[in-house]
């Protein structure tokens, strides 16, 4: 409303030079969006670049009559592909109707802002920021909470010795039976010395354990060239033949083994988780108890019988 009295209260005059500065404005815009170069614009409307030059400024006093004015707003508006007639009826001729919003305001009004553009402005920062603090806290409570992989390649580590503590001693199942580990702990960021002792116990608990003997007294034959054998197992005679380079013969005993070779050197004997020893020398005849920790020997014969026992018993 007061913009309205301020305009009713200007002289038709000094109407006509706001309107034109105006108009001069939207016609200058919409031929650079064009890409309309002030001389083509003249050749198009057959007017002085100087004519065009003054209504673009607004420049009045540069201008002849508001009625030849209007004709050269309307030929320019004409050229550009404009409404010629309703940019021409924004330039007044007469008392101005303010009541009529003129054309180029319809394409560009002037930004304004309101207090509930203020209020919603307001409102989205306030949003964001309280947004941003809670994203912030969850995140620091949650680090501040969940234990880090060091930590939880420690505990794991410290579960894995007491499932091996607790297994028994006479190898019992992998480290999966004894103590189930539910997923995969993330080596990248751990400790080195934590997940180095992990593997180790890990590779410990999931390594089979020799089973025992089930008996005290473990002989186990291997022959290096043919030999005669006999075998007594806690005086019980279970073998007697021939056995060829190669061969291999195993048994079990509560108290005593005894072989006797015909070729003594060629009989390669391992006692328990004793080093492999052969029995005598090529050609001899050999006859040898073998008990829990100690074997003994009885060499008899002479060099022919042994030659002949050696392949004929």
């Amino acid at each position: 409303m007061e913009n309205q009295r301020a305009t009713n209260s200007l002289s038709l005059s000094e109407v006509q030079k706001q309107q034109l500065k105006e108009i001069g404005a939207y016609l200058c815009q919409c031929r650079q969006a064009q890409g309309i170069s002030l001389a083509d614009a003249a050749a198009r409307t057959h007017m002085r670049e100087s004519l065009l030059r003054a209504i673009e400024t607004g420049a009045i006093d540069q201008l002849p009559e508001p009625v030849y004015i209007q004709g050269f707003i309307r030929r320019f508006a004409q050229a550009l592909g404009l409404d010629a007639d309703q940019v021409t009826e924004a330039f007044p001729l007469g008392k101005p109707d303010q009541s009529k919003l003129p054309l180029w305001r319809h394409y560009f009004p002037s930004a304004q802002l309101r207090p509930i553009h203020l209020y919603a402005a307001y409102l989205l920062i306030i949003a964001t920021s309280v947004h941003s603090l809670s994203w912030m806290l969850t995140r620091s409570m949650t680090q501040a909470s969940a234990p880090t992989r060091t930590q939880q390649a420690e505990i794991l580590a410290k579960s894995v010795d007491r499932a091996l503590s607790n297994s028994p001693s006479d190898g019992g199942g992998p480290v999966g039976q004894a103590f189930p580990i539910a997923g995969t702990l993330p080596v990248q960021g751990t400790s080195a010395d934590a997940i180095s002792r992990l593997s180790s116990r890990l590779a410990q608990a999931n390594t089979p354990a020799k089973p025992k003997p089930s008996k005290p007294v473990q002989v186990k034959l291997t022959l290096t060239s043919q030999s005669w054998l006999r075998v007594v197992v806690d005086d019980k005679q279970i073998y007697e033949g021939v056995l060829s380079q190669g061969d291999e013969r195993e048994w079990e005993a509560d108290k005593s083994v005894v072989v006797r070779a015909g070729n003594a050197g060629a009989v390669t004997v391992k006692l328990n988780d004793q080093p492999a020893k052969p029995m005598g020398i090529p050609g001899a005849v050999e006859e040898i108890t073998y008990g829990p920790t100690a074997s003994t020997a009885d060499s008899t014969s002479s060099t022919s019988e042994l030659q002949a026992l050696a392949v004929v018993p």
